[in-house]
């Protein structure tokens, strides 16, 4: 199948390569945007002039977005770009191919600022990242950003790959962004600014390795706070912006495939085996449930024939595989393909549309991980259980994006369809030990899948009258996730160290579980922006306000079942597949063998839905030649409904669990230095809510990790109040250097702790009293060599972070329990707060040949990962070391062809979290040995 798609995508870009033709090569484009450096917005009906030979020969004027484009012969053309009360600029030297789109964006500063005429040579090769770094240096709230140029310079062939570069940035899992080292709840990831949900819809952001960077224009993460800026952050707000469509007609096509030697092509890999006609590795239906669920399951009884044939039938219907299958694993490989035009009307109007396609197939082994747990006896830290073994992982993953946009004059409209769609299949055969409670040895079989879908449609609207000093700005984005894990599978079979028997034993072991489970969560997002711009004598500047509203609704459902076995177990000799093969299913006529049982789990179900209703208003004022500032508030009530029962029996019908109106107030204020120098200060107030599943009485239970995820209807949110100061120096050519402060202190913060002394297999969300973070960020850009024929440059960003919590009344006694002898802080480190982060890069360029490389390495220190609770320590992820190199070569007679070579993890630094008992005694908790990964890839445009 994945052949096929390949070629039948080849013969559709072939096919619209031939249509354009005519266009492709008969046209060239100059284009771009013009940036109002006063107020950090586009600058509409600004003038233009093309030049050739220092003469005019064209010339038009920006539109309401900003936005110029000129219809050009290959050539060396200049721009001028002047504007009533800002200096003008000249940028020379713009070396157009044929068929080449140019993008050339500029700065306008206010003629007061006594700016002498700027004069830049420039090129396509560096304007999209001058420009971010003229946003970020401009812009009046803290933000940062990352071009698209940047991340091809990187060879980032995803957004998560990329944003680790980005000051105070790090990436949890390879997926999830963390701001400033705070967890998921502070960070938040919004798309074109709007909430949707993520392929985890508990976890408020989103994953970041779904977006192939070919699709992005840019990202921006806002890290101080404004009124139109949802509250619910702390650390940042990661927004992504997908790109508009090309001025001219442009398609390309990408493949590339990667190879680590630990985990591609092994013959000792093992897999979940699952229907071979799955497309693309997704389920067609097999691990789909086949129980009726409204259907009594009765139990094996002889005496009663008639029902006990039923218990038979259901059995049967069963998929009979309970084991992991050996295989060879496959190479890792991607591919995509995106088409982008805009067609231009006679009246001025214009339609464009942006489209992609992409896939992508991963497969990880890890053939010697390990997971445990500890305990602290009088003997000293044991000890309590592990799981050591193979781990089997494929990971797949479609996406999808149709975008259109209709521009006037004065309006332009725009929707987008995303949808993607991932398949997460995993098979673990380890040794299972418990050594305390209830010792045995175990040999486990697990099997899992996991399908993910999200579809959002956002729609947005822009408008500008009066020239552009009133602006209507709205967007509404309704979206769906639905997560299935099917049909979860666990064996174990208790044996010794010999392994001279195999039984299944309910009272060490557990019984075979089969599990399913579905998470549907529907939601709608909407805002509404008015803005209006004026110019007074003394002071200028841009009046906001505006509405937004989001709304989701959950669905969560659990479907558990169990198979026990009538007979000698020993006789199935350790193999799981033939738990439910013919002939070891129970009959009444024979009275052996394995059946099923189950009931509905009312504490293991529940609905939810939220409402956050806000207004907002703020002002952008220019107080002087050097003062800007912005000063909002922001109104938001947020409530949250629960359908569901607890575990004593008391029902809930759409029971508002929270319902809270806060008023959020923010103000940043920047000072210019000098015209490179910027001296900023920012307050905020912001908070952090519960998640469904932790506002819920719901007790979900795992039997796959066998721990329960207890709800607490009690949890309240926290609220924070954020101070940052920041000095940042631009110099040319994107260089920069900057230093940051930040003090944030918690009130009520909510974390996942063990729910008491003697359950620490059982988890729950709790506030606890007050937690601080302080902190301190450094970036430099830094061009060690710079000419017309090579650039060296250096990206070097760190951060350093200090927390503090007060310990919740639970966990300071159960520590105090243990260590009589020894006195405990009652304070300690946030939950999931990184102590530091560095970011570091090194990049050559050589123009003539168009060869890129770069070496970059990324650390995120010591974490504390999970809180331990009485005997239990706590759980710290270890640093890992993370450098990685690329290589990149551009040809072809347009250099519309590229290659990129990259290495990843070349120290081969493993993934480690240990047990940290008070600094004297460190015990694995989880282990996994990543191995070094090369890629190749190849793309294509034309």
């Amino acid at each position: 199948m994945v052949r096929l798609f390949s070629i039948l995508m080849k013969h559709f870009f072939a096919l619209c390569f031939f249509v354009f033709s005519g266009f492709l090569w008969s046209q060239s484009i100059i284009s771009g945007k013009v940036i109002d450096g006063e107020f950090n917005d586009v600058l509409p009906f600004a003038n233009i002039s093309l030049l050739l030979n220092d003469e005019i020969i064209d010339g038009t004027t920006t539109d309401f977005e900003g936005a110029y484009s000129f219809e050009v012969q290959p050539g060396t053309y200049s721009i001028e770009f002047s504007f009533v009360g800002y200096a003008s600029q000249k940028i020379t030297g713009i070396n157009v191919k044929e068929g080449q789109d140019n993008e050339v964006s500029i700065v306008l500063q206010p003629a007061s600022s006594e700016l002498e005429e700027v004069v830049v040579t420039s090129s396509a090769r560096n304007n999209t990242e001058a420009s971010v770094l003229a946003i970020q240096k401009k812009s009046v709230t803290l933000i940062e950003g990352l071009s698209s140029q940047s991340m091809k310079k990187a060879g980032d062939n995803n957004l998560a790959a990329a944003i680790r570069r980005v000051p105070g940035v790090s990436v949890q899992g390879g997926k999830f962004v963390y701001v400033r080292g705070l967890g998921d709840r502070y960070s938040k990831t919004t798309l074109f600014g709007l909430d949707l949900p993520g392929l985890d819809p508990d976890k408020n952001t989103l994953q970041l390795d779904i977006f192939p960077t070919n699709l992005i224009s840019n990202i921006i993460v806002n890290k101080s706070s404004s009124a139109n800026l949802s509250a619910d952050f702390t650390g940042g707000i990661v927004d992504i912006i997908l790109k508009d469509f090309s001025n001219l007609p442009e398609y390309s096509f990408s493949v590339g495939t990667s190879y680590n030697p630990g985990m591609n092509l092994s013959d000792t890999f093992i897999t979940n085996q699952s229907d071979s006609r799955d497309v693309f590795g997704f389920d067609n239906g097999y691990f789909d449930l086949p129980i009726d669920t409204s259907v009594d399951i009765p139990g094996p009884e002889v005496s009663d024939p008639l029902n006990s044939r039923t218990l038979t039938r259901i059995t049967e219907q069963l998929q009979p595989r309970m084991g992991v299958t050996p295989a060879t694993s496959f190479l890792d490989y991607n591919f995509g393909a995106t088409a982008s035009n805009q067609y231009k009307f006679s009246n001025g109007y214009s339609l464009g549309y942006i489209a992609a396609v992409g896939y992508r197939s991963d497969t990880d082994f890890y053939e010697n991980y390990f997971t445990g747990t500890v305990n602290k006896e009088p003997a000293g830290v044991v000890e309590n259980t592990s799981q050591r073994g193979k781990l089997g992982q494929v990971n797949t993953l479609l996406s999808g994006l149709l975008g259109l946009s209709f521009k006037t004059k004065t309006s332009k409209y725009t929707v987008n369809v995303l949808n993607i769609k991932s398949g997460e299949s995993s098979a673990i055969e380890a040794t299972f030990q418990d050594y305390l409670e209830n010792p045995y040895i175990g040999l486990a079989n697990i099997l899992t899948y996991t399908e993910r879908n999200i579809l959002s449609i956002p729609v947005q609207g822009k408008h500008r009258f009066k020239e552009g000093k009133f602006k209507v700005d709205w967007k509404i984005a309704p979206s769906s996730a639905k997560v299935y894990d099917k049909d979860f599978k666990k064996t174990i079979f208790e044996t010794n160290r010999n392994g001279d028997y195999y039984v299944i034993s309910p009272a060490t072991t557990q019984v075979p579980q089969r599990l399913w489970r579905t998470l549907d969560e529907d939601a709608i997002s909407g805002k509404l922006d008015l803005t209006y711009s004026f110019e007074g004598s003394s002071v200028s500047g841009n009046l906001l306000t505006g509405l937004s509203y989001t709304r989701k609704e959950r669905a969560f459902s659990t479907d558990n079942y169990s198979i026990d076995f009538i007979g000698r177990s020993e006789e199935l000799g350790g193999d799981p597949n033939q738990l439910l093969a013919p002939g070891n299913i129970w009959t009444p006529e024979t009275d052996r063998g394995s059946y099923v049982f189950g009931s509905y789990q009312r504490t293991n179900q529940y609905q939810a839905k939220s409402f956050n209703y806000a207004g907002y208003v703020s002002s952008e004022l220019k107080l002087s030649e050097k003062w800007k500032s912005i000063l909002g508030v922001r109104f938001e009530n947020y409530r949250l409904r629960y359908t569901g029962e607890t575990i004593e029996q008391t029902r809930f019908l759409d029971e508002k669990f929270i319902d809270v109106a806060d008023f959020f107030p923010s103000a940043n204020l920047i000072y210019a230095l000098d015209e490179q120098t910027n001296l900023r200060v920012s307050f905020s107030r912001t908070t952090a809510r519960p998640s469904f599943k932790e506002s819920s009485t719901a007790q979900i239970f795992d039997p796959i990790t066998e721990r329960y995820f207890i709800g607490n209807p009690e949890l309240q949110p926290t609220y924070i109040n954020n101070l940052d100061l920041r000095y940042e120096k631009f110099g040319e050519n994107n260089q920069n250097l900057s230093f940051s402060l930040f003090y944030k202190n918690f009130s009520n913060p909510i974390e996942i702790v063990a729910f008491n002394f003697n359950s620490p297999n059982q988890l729950i969300g709790r506030n606890n009293e007050s937690a601080t973070v302080f902190g301190a960020e450094v970036e430099l850009r830094k061009n060690l060599i710079s000419n017309t024929q090579q650039r060296l440059a250096l990206n070097l960003n760190a951060s350093y972070i200090y927390s503090t919590q007060r310990m919740s009344d639970e966990e300071y006694e159960g520590r105090s329990l243990t260590e009589r002898d020894r006195v405990i802080d009652r304070n300690r480190e946030l939950q999931g707060q990184s102590p530091y982060l560095i970011n570091a890069g090194v990049r050559y360029n050589l123009f003539d040949s168009n060869i890129e490389s770069g070496l970059f390495y990324n650390v995120q220190g010591k974490t504390l990962e999970v809180v331990g609770v009485g005997n239990i320590p706590d759980v710290y992820t270890d640093p890992f070391h993370n450098l990685n190199f690329t290589l990149s070569k551009q040809f072809g007679e347009k250099n519309n062809q590229k290659v990129n070579l990259r290495v990843r993890n070349i120290l081969g630094d493993t993934r480690e979290s240990f047990y940290d008992y008070f600094g004297e005694v460190q015990m694995p908790f989880s282990l996994y040995e990543v191995g070094r990964t090369f890629s190749l890839s190849y793309s294509l445009k034309f």
